[in-house]
């Protein structure tokens, strides 16, 4: 992992809940940047946040939202909660 990274704190939601749409705005209030696990979120974007380590926590992410700088301590970063299974039975 990389060292200049800030620590990392979760926001965990279901998806498509807008947690894309609140993590903007914070990016904009702060002008700092957030994070997220998905770094296939980020393919349409013009640069490769996966392959670039100065985009990335690790190899697996979490993977930087933006060109904006990071936060000084804590970067907020974007993970789900999958709820339950509807398929599993009980064991």
């Amino acid at each position: 992992a990389s060292t200049n990274w800030p620590e990392v704190v979760w926001l965990m939601t279901y998806p498509n809940s807008g947690t894309g749409f609140t993590l903007n705005l914070i990016q904009i209030a702060t002008n700092t940047a957030t994070g997220t696990n998905y770094g296939l979120e980020l393919r349409n974007s013009k640069i490769d946040y996966i392959n670039n380590h100065q985009f990335s926590h690790s190899d697996n992410g979490p993977y930087r939202g933006s060109r904006r700088p990071l936060p000084p301590r804590y970067i907020l970063t974007k993970t789900h909660c999958l709820g339950f299974c509807d398929e599993c039975s009980p064991r």
